[in-house]
């Protein structure tokens, strides 16, 4: 039977049920030097404050059916890892951790004198044995990601690595991507390495939305990642283009390469703080999708079937 590494073990992958695969619980995103435009309170979630908080948002998030989620906080962005399985076992929500390395501003400068294979066998040890000494594993190897439009080297070095992993491990690979035409450049680097296509999750593809861009990645087998769902600035007027942009892959055939997220990674984010928390696509985006026409085979193939797949090894 496959199954689903999360943070407190295990899970039969017919468990996972609605899953948000793309999400934060506890980070500092100032903590790193080089991020330095990513400061302030908002970017700091922490687990001695406000661990009582994230369980009141993962219960909402429950009531309203939700069962798992991933959480995509790599080396460098301020999570704790022990934490979060506290919080799991607080709310039984199933959480899976990403591992690795994140972008640029993130990555310590040791990371260009270190040869890749080394990187590679560094990474499958903790998926093997987990974080530290905590015995925690890893259930997805990722966010990896670019600062730019296009990849420096030392996030090639890493990508590259992670894609050496992901073949010794079997575990996905899941990527963030800033506006642009990037994701077809990390598909044709991971696949060099033999990934193949539907073992990659291309991060933030609503920050792109270009149906020929997003069809040619689909077609190569890539899940697309629609992960900043309610976090727009402007949400009255991108949420339809983003709407009738799903609707479209959809009727062309991709339903089974969309995953659907928020990517919660700062406190006005969260309903606590007056945000749309971990439940915005459940109270407001799915019940936008129906009114457009998208079955609820559909909606549960992208929140149920697709994370099911993409995540069990």
């Amino acid at each position: 039977m496959s199954q689903i590494m999360t943070v407190r073990g295990p899970l039969p992958a017919d468990a996972l049920g609605f899953t948000l695969t793309h999400e934060h619980t506890f980070l500092n995103l100032a903590a790193f030097p080089t991020s330095a435009t990513l400061s302030g309170l908002d970017a700091v979630i922490d687990p001695v404050r406000h661990m009582q908080i994230m369980i009141d948002e993962l219960m909402i998030f429950k009531q309203l059916g939700g069962v798992s989620l991933v959480d995509l906080t790599a080396r460098n962005m301020g999570g704790d890892i022990e934490a979060t399985r506290r919080l799991s076992e607080a709310t039984g929500i199933n959480i899976i951790a990403g591992c690795g390395w994140y972008r640029e501003a993130f990555m310590d400068e040791f990371l260009n004198f270190r040869p890749t294979d080394e990187l590679a066998e560094e990474l499958i040890y903790e998926i093997e044995h987990g974080f530290g000494n905590t015995g925690i594993r890893p259930g997805i190897i990722g966010e990896i990601g670019t600062n730019l439009l296009h990849l420096s080297a030392k996030e090639e070095r890493c990508l590259r690595a992670m894609a050496k992993a992901q073949r010794r491990t079997g575990l996905a690979l899941t990527t963030h991507l800033p506006q642009g035409g990037v994701g077809l450049e990390l598909l044709d680097v991971v696949q060099e390495h033999g990934v193949p296509g539907d073992r990659v999750i291309i991060g933030h593809a609503d920050i792109y939305m270009d149906v020929a861009y997003h069809v040619a990645l689909a077609k190569r087998g890539a899940y697309l990642s629609f992960d900043n769902i309610g976090a727009h600035y402007d949400v009255p007027r991108q949420e339809p283009a983003l709407i009738e942009h799903i609707f479209q892959l959809i009727q062309r055939g991709y339903v089974e390469r969309i995953l659907l997220s928020h990517d919660s990674c700062w406190r006005s984010r969260l309903v606590h703080w007056g945000g749309p928390g971990y439940v915005y696509i459940s109270r407001t985006f799915l019940p936008l999708l129906r009114a457009r026409g998208v079955s609820d085979e559909a909606i549960h193939i992208m929140t149920v079937e697709n994370p099911k797949r993409v995540l069990a090894y």
